[in-house]
């Protein structure tokens, strides 16, 4: 005979469970869902040595035997196979003569109610909740109201189960909805060598506490990281939410286990949430180098630690710089962790100390046991993040203007929407700068001399971001641009930062600059964190830039726009078509669209940039 069921309702089965031990035979145990050593941390937590202990499907496992032999001598195991109370009962009556063995089923339990302190279930649950017919979800509904019935009141279910999505429901069915009970889930941390690879699940153990009566009580808790941190959910599809999410980076942890060439795969880690206040701790991208891509041979996995305040540039935010740091890393998988705004760090030793567990989980499997991995970064430390101004806008939603380091040495000042934080709005380069302190004068006492202190200031003078070098040198080949006495106007669509407007005001002053924004926050930003103000030759409207440009068409008083932003990105609408026709010239990110529109209305191509934007210029000709 198989020792594999013919179908799940074996499972159910008292012949099934009999013919299963009497081919096993008395000495090998066969231990489901993890040994003692596996359990016993969370068993001791919620168990003590003199409590009245009820083990339900006992079977043949050592883990009565194992609290006996700690101390806990009043201990009853029942199961439903004659075979397997048997064979235990021969096994422990002369070493263990307080603990006894009784075959009973669990739907029907002898015992007088509130007998027990603890009733610990080691996949019994799973085992008769096959699926969610009737017959099943009637009979698991019995089991809880008799283990509910034997159980003292304060007393504890522990039930360790694979958490299946059916079982789940039963749980929350039988102990969530209907009130009375304290639930709280661990995740099993296996140490045994026994490990979750074997099924693809990991192993929970459910900890149900028996209210006392008269207290109506929903409280669901859930401990399923490594810091043993307790944290309270509100709802029970927060409790599920939870629960799912460790199972399903379980089964992502499985499918690691191989090489996956030319991919990369994105995931979040917390950490301690309660600690963090739910904030994610770090962001993960495993990057997996093509075949093509010489690696050497002893380099199968390393991870890479991106500094504070540089996730948001090119080699780390994109696919393509992601995967030109994996190729020159030249390890077969690559491993990127970037950290999160609102956390504190402190040092790069101790971010590699708390990625070390998370990143070797995600290890191929022909790295070497107990092989650590490399970790590489750029520099000594973790980086410079300073959030220097944190709002929020109706229109853009929240926002932080942040100071970072520069990997030049520097330091640089972005503006972050964090609905969007992989992109930098607008970014400009600061300078430190000596500022008179401001002394207080003491009650009785001379003023003390004021003294001086180093202060980032924005340099205007620089600009920062690529494409707005670019559109100064399309601006720079406008037909007259270079004339004596020229006079040129300019519109701009979207303020951000003001980087651009503020140089070009500061150094090009035959231009005149209408700016069109959307949104006042933005413009309180920049005036107060970006170095930004108005001047005679700098005007802005605080208004929609489509009904801007509208109003403005009858008139075509605007020779240039510069379309910088990216406000239009996805398509020309009409009401942009019938503006531009207005225009003499157009500074633009290119679009097709803008490109075909340029090219049928006799505006001729006058330069054209690729850097990590595209720049185009058409003049009429």
């Amino acid at each position: 005979m198989s020792l594999l069921p013919r179908s799940l309702e074996d499972f159910r089965s008292h012949n099934y469970w009999d013919d299963f031990f009497r081919q096993r035979g008395s000495r090998d145990s066969f231990e489901w869902y993890g040994e003692y050593t596996d359990l016993c941390g969370i068993l001791h937590k919620y168990s003590r040595s003199q409590h009245n202990v009820l083990i339900i499907g006992c079977g043949n496992s050592r883990l009565s035997e194992d609290l006996y032999d700690i101390g806990y001598h009043s201990i009853t195991n029942i199961d439903i196979s004659e075979v397997v109370i048997r064979q235990m009962t021969d096994r422990n009556s002369r070493k263990r003569p307080e603990m006894t063995f009784t075959k009973m089923d669990v739907l029907k339990m002898e015992f007088p109610d509130a007998t027990y302190d603890v009733i610990i279930d080691k996949g019994t649950l799973d085992a008769l909740c096959t699926d969610e017919s009737k017959e099943v979800v009637s009979s698991i509904g019995v089991m809880f109201d008799e283990i509910g019935r034997v159980l003292k009141p304060g007393g504890r279910y522990l039930c360790v189960s694979l958490c299946q999505e059916h079982v789940l429901r039963c749980l929350v069915d039988g102990f969530v909805d209907k009130g009375g009970w304290f639930v709280r889930v661990h995740k099993v941390l296996v140490v045994s060598g026994r490990n979750e690879e074997h099924h693809g699940l990991p192993v929970f153990t459910f900890v149900m506490t028996k209210a006392k009566p008269g207290l109506p009580v929903k409280v669901l808790e859930v401990c399923l990281d490594n810091s043993e941190q307790v944290v309270r959910v509100d709802s029970i599809e927060q409790f599920k939410t939870e629960i799912k999410s460790v199972q399903q980076y379980a089964m992502f942890r499985q499918y690691m286990r191989d090489y996956h060439p030319g991919d990369e795969f994105q995931l979040t880690l917390w950490f301690n949430r309660s600690a963090t206040g739910g904030i994610p701790r770090y962001s993960l991208t495993i990057v997996d180098n093509p075949t093509s891509v010489h690696v050497p041979p002893n380099n199968k996995y390393a991870a890479f630690i991106v500094p504070q305040g540089r996730e948001n540039e090119w080699l780390f935010v994109t696919p393509e710089g992601r995967s030109q740091l994996a190729e020159g890393a030249a390890f077969r998988r690559l491993a990127i962790a970037a950290m999160h705004r609102d956390q504190e760090y402190v040092d790069l030793q101790a971010v590699k100390d708390e990625l070390s567990g998370s990143v070797l989980e995600l290890a191929p499997q022909e790295l070497p046991p107990k092989q650590r991995v490399l970790f590489l970064s750029i520099g000594e430390d973790v980086g410079h993040r300073n959030i220097v101004f944190r709002g929020a806008s109706g229109l853009s939603g929240e926002f932080v203007v942040e100071d970072v380091a520069h990997d030049n040495g520097g330091r640089i000042r972005r503006l972050i929407f964090l609905n969007r934080d992989a992109v930098v709005q607008s970014e400009a380069k600061l300078v430190m700068t000596a500022m008179p302190e401001r002394v207080k004068k003491k009650k009785g006492k001379k003023r003390a001399s004021a003294g001086v202190k180093e202060q980032p200031q924005v340099d205007i003078s620089h600009l920062s971001c690529t494409h707005h070098k670019h559109i100064i040198c399309c601006l720079a080949w406008v037909n007259g641009f270079r004339q004596k006495g020229c006079r040129l106007s300019i519109l701009v669509i979207g303020l951000g930062g003001g980087g651009l407007i503020s140089f070009i005001d500061r150094h090009i002053p035959q231009i005149y600059t209408t700016v069109v924004e959307i949104d006042p926050s933005m413009l309180d930003v920049a005036k107060n964190w970006f170095g930004f103000s108005c001047s005679n030759r700098v005007k802005v409207f605080l208004d929609d830039g489509l009904k801007y440009l509208e109003d403005m068409a009858p008139t075509g008083k605007m020779e240039v726009i510069p379309l910088t932003n990216g406000w239009m990105d996805g398509g020309m609408d009409e009401l942009l078509i019938s503006t531009l026709h207005r225009l003499d010239v157009i500074v633009t990110c290119i679009y097709s669209c803008v490109e075909a529109y340029c090219k049928s209305r006799n505006f001729g191509t006058v330069k054209f940039w690729k850097s990590s934007v595209f720049i185009c210029c058409f003049q009429r000709q």
